[in-house]
C-alpha cells in the first residue's frame, strides 16, 4: 500500500493524506487540497 492516497472528502473536494491507518476519514489532520493552491 502506498502511504499516500487520493481520496475525497463529504464535501466532494480531492485530499491527500498520509495513511497513519488504515481508516478512512481519521487522518483529516494531515490532508491538502492540490486544487485548492
Amino acid at each position: 500500500m502506498e502511504e499516500h492516497t487520493l481520496r475525497m472528502n463529504k464535501h466532494g473536494r480531492r485530499l491527500i493524506y498520509l495513511n497513519l491507518a488504515d481508516t478512512e476519514g481519521t487522518i483529516i489532520n494531515y490532508c491538502d487540497y492540490p486544487e485548492e493552491k
